[in-house]
């Protein structure tokens, strides 16, 4: 795997750790407890965040990476950054409905959602050991926000997206304590 992206590897996979540890301290039942009728619960957080990245892992493995222009770069760069801060922050935001569908839907166990997750993860690792340095600033997903996004971006979007929610697992224990 290439330095760089081995660096945001070990990066996403502290923020990871944090987020399951969040959620592996909390009994069974608090993991499926509402806050509220209208919030997700610590089940379908986790739901989220596994779908979220697997799959972005699906679309960056089936479609094929692309040049980017200087204007698609420069586009890239600035809504990457924006999508950045803007998740950084501990706001909460509107899910896209095809997100809450999937997540309102959601009928996987705990133990299923890990399963599933380990395989995500090993996905990525096999993916990234093998993507070329020729293509690092190539175009390899299409955020529903932000657009196109190379691999360093799309990795940092998985970083701060996965922050993110910890802020909302923060807030749902707090809730049903």
């Amino acid at each position: 795997m290439q330095d760089i992206l081995q660096q945001q590897w070990q990066e996403l996979c502290q923020v990871h750790e944090k987020f399951w540890q969040t959620v592996a301290t909390q009994s069974p039942e608090k993991r499926t407890q509402h806050p509220t009728a209208e919030t997700w619960n610590l089940a379908q957080v986790c739901h989220h965040i596994w779908l979220a990245e697997s799959s972005t892992l699906q679309f960056v493995t089936q479609k094929a990476a692309r040049q980017s222009t200087f204007i698609q770069k420069i586009r890239s760069f600035v809504l990457s950054n924006v999508l950045k801060v803007l998740l950084k922050t501990p706001l909460k935001f509107k899910a896209p409905k095809v997100v809450l569908s999937d997540v309102n839907r959601q009928t996987m166990s705990y133990d299923q959602i890990m399963e599933r997750w380990q395989e995500t993860v090993n996905g990525w690792q096999s993916y990234l050991a093998t993507f070329p340095p020729e293509k690092n600033n190539w175009l390899v997903f299409k955020h529903p926000i932000a657009g196109p996004l190379n691999i360093q971006q799309t990795l940092h979007f998985l970083i701060t997206h996965c922050q993110h929610h910890q802020f909302q697992l923060e807030r749902i224990i707090a809730a049903i304590a």
